[in-house]
Protein backbone atom coordinates (compact mmCIF):
# COMPACT_ATOMS: atom_id res chain seq x y z
CA UNK A 1 0.00 0.00 0.00
CA UNK A 2 1.29 3.49 -0.79
CA UNK A 3 2.27 5.75 2.11
CA UNK A 4 -1.10 7.43 2.75
CA UNK A 5 0.34 10.50 4.45
CA UNK A 6 2.01 11.51 1.20
CA UNK A 7 -1.36 12.09 -0.46
CA UNK A 8 -3.67 15.09 -0.59
CA UNK A 9 -5.99 13.59 -3.18
CA UNK A 10 -8.23 10.59 -2.51
CA UNK A 11 -8.52 9.41 -6.11
CA UNK A 12 -4.76 9.51 -6.66
CA UNK A 13 -4.27 7.45 -3.50
CA UNK A 14 -6.88 4.88 -4.53
CA UNK A 15 -5.46 4.65 -8.06
CA UNK A 16 -1.91 4.22 -6.76
CA UNK A 17 -3.08 1.50 -4.37
CA UNK A 18 -4.87 -0.23 -7.23
CA UNK A 19 -1.82 0.03 -9.49
CA UNK A 20 0.42 -1.39 -6.77
CA UNK A 21 -1.91 -4.37 -6.35
CA UNK A 22 -2.04 -4.76 -10.14
CA UNK A 23 1.76 -4.77 -10.30
CA UNK A 24 1.87 -7.59 -7.75
CA UNK A 25 -0.89 -9.54 -9.52
CA UNK A 26 -1.33 -8.86 -13.22
CA UNK A 27 -4.82 -10.41 -13.07
CA UNK A 28 -6.03 -7.88 -10.50
CA UNK A 29 -8.81 -5.71 -11.91
CA UNK A 30 -11.45 -3.21 -10.86
CA UNK A 31 -13.87 -6.11 -10.87
CA UNK A 32 -11.61 -7.99 -8.43
CA UNK A 33 -11.39 -4.86 -6.30
CA UNK A 34 -15.18 -4.60 -6.31
CA UNK A 35 -15.49 -8.22 -5.22
CA UNK A 36 -13.10 -7.65 -2.31
CA UNK A 37 -15.07 -4.55 -1.33
CA UNK A 38 -18.34 -6.45 -1.82
CA UNK A 39 -19.57 -3.65 -4.07
CA UNK A 40 -20.99 -3.42 -7.55
CA UNK A 41 -18.16 -3.01 -10.06
CA UNK A 42 -19.93 0.04 -11.53
CA UNK A 43 -19.79 1.73 -8.14
CA UNK A 44 -16.07 1.10 -7.88
CA UNK A 45 -15.47 2.41 -11.39
CA UNK A 46 -17.40 5.60 -10.61
CA UNK A 47 -15.43 6.12 -7.39
CA UNK A 48 -12.10 5.50 -9.13
CA UNK A 49 -13.08 7.93 -11.91
CA UNK A 50 -14.02 10.56 -9.34
CA UNK A 51 -17.67 10.51 -10.40
CA UNK A 52 -18.94 9.20 -7.07
CA UNK A 53 -18.01 9.94 -3.48
CA UNK A 54 -16.97 7.40 -0.92
CA UNK A 55 -20.06 7.61 1.27
CA UNK A 56 -20.14 7.49 5.05
CA UNK A 57 -21.40 3.90 4.81
CA UNK A 58 -18.52 2.90 2.54
CA UNK A 59 -15.79 4.36 4.75
CA UNK A 60 -15.40 1.26 6.95
CA UNK A 61 -15.47 -0.97 3.88
CA UNK A 62 -12.58 0.92 2.25
CA UNK A 63 -10.66 1.20 5.52
CA UNK A 64 -10.81 -2.56 5.99
CA UNK A 65 -9.97 -3.26 2.34
CA UNK A 66 -6.94 -0.96 2.53
CA UNK A 67 -5.87 -2.43 5.88
CA UNK A 68 -5.59 0.97 7.50
CA UNK A 69 -4.73 1.36 11.16
CA UNK A 70 -6.47 3.92 13.36
CA UNK A 71 -4.46 7.05 12.47
CA UNK A 72 -4.28 6.05 8.81
CA UNK A 73 -8.04 5.52 8.84
CA UNK A 74 -8.55 9.01 10.27
CA UNK A 75 -6.35 10.47 7.55
CA UNK A 76 -8.29 8.51 4.93
CA UNK A 77 -11.54 10.00 6.28
CA UNK A 78 -10.01 13.46 5.86
CA UNK A 79 -9.07 12.63 2.26
CA UNK A 80 -12.67 11.54 1.62
CA UNK A 81 -14.03 14.76 3.13
CA UNK A 82 -11.56 16.89 1.18
CA UNK A 83 -12.62 15.11 -2.02
CA UNK A 84 -16.27 15.91 -1.28
CA UNK A 85 -15.43 19.56 -0.61
CA UNK A 86 -13.49 19.84 -3.89
CA UNK A 87 -16.36 18.32 -5.84
CA UNK A 88 -18.89 20.60 -4.14
CA UNK A 89 -16.79 23.68 -4.87
CA UNK A 90 -16.32 22.64 -8.49
CA UNK A 91 -20.10 22.52 -8.97
CA UNK A 92 -20.88 25.76 -7.10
Amino acid sequence: MPFIYGYFDLITFLRDDFNERKTKNSYYSLRAMAEKLKLNSGTVVRIMNGDRNVSKNLLPVFIEYLGLRQKEAEYFKHLVNLDKIRKYNAVN
